[in-house]
């Protein structure tokens, strides 16, 4: 019988997780609207937006676990312009 994970609290992510100064983008003529990128998102920054994908930038931690599960490969990083 296998164990049940119960869900974790999520948390926004700190200046400390942002480190690293990426954030995912959609490529959308390559994008299949298949959702493989929304479980993987610890911050759950990705939300479906008048029928397409939108990753919120500010709380976007750029850990690419989104561009690592695209099977399209539509999802990209960039870096972080400062506001």
């Amino acid at each position: 019988m296998r164990r049940q994970a119960w869900p974790q609290r999520r948390r926004h992510a700190t200046t400390a997780q942002r480190a690293n100064g990426e954030i995912a983008i959609v490529n959308y003529d390559r994008c299949s609207y298949c959702g493989a990128c929304v479980p993987v998102c610890p911050p759950d920054c990705i939300t479906l937006h008048d029928a397409t994908w939108q990753i919120a930038e500010d709380l976007c931690t750029g850990c690419r676990r989104c561009v690592l599960v695209c099977p399209t490969a539509a999802l990209n990083m960039r870096t972080r312009v400062a506001a």
